[in-house]
């Protein structure tokens, strides 16, 4: 599993002088795709990501494998065993059983009454789908 994280700080979080939020995303095979958002504070308003996936090679894109943008809404859960609470963004769906290069770019935001706040965003995260030689069960690199 490989594990891209960023510290993100929104313009209302430093007034407050609240610590940046810590947003990481794991890449596996099954699900290839998690992104975890980590705030101090209970947002007030509703917190959302979106991610953008492409192919970097110029091939059309495959019917079984992401090309595009989605949005998954964000639920806050309290962990037992830490004093924080955590956004949890899963896109189990995502299956990406077609050989190629693809870019990652997901966005975090906060959705109010006056529209949505950019939280912060993971760095593009570039992975390759290959086949495995003796299965063929598709490997994320």
């Amino acid at each position: 599993m490989t594990k891209t994280e960023v510290f993100v700080q929104d313009p209302y979080r430093a007034q407050t002088g609240a610590p940046p939020c810590r947003v990481q995303v794991m890449t596996s095979i099954h699900p290839p795709i998690k992104a975890q958002f980590f705030p101090t504070e209970i947002y007030r308003g509703s917190v959302f990501a979106i991610a953008n996936v492409h192919r970097d090679d110029g091939a059309p894109p495959p019917t079984d494998a992401l090309n595009g943008t989605f949005i998954v809404t964000g639920l806050f859960e309290q962990m037992e065993s830490e004093d924080k609470e955590i956004c949890l963004f899963s896109w189990d769906e995502l299956s990406f059983t077609t050989p190629g290069t693809f870019s990652l770019l997901i966005e975090v935001y906060e959705a109010d009454s006056t529209g949505a706040t950019l939280l912060g965003q993971v760095p593009t995260r570039k992975f390759t789908v290959m086949k495995e030689a003796v299965t063929g069960e598709p490997i994320v690199k």
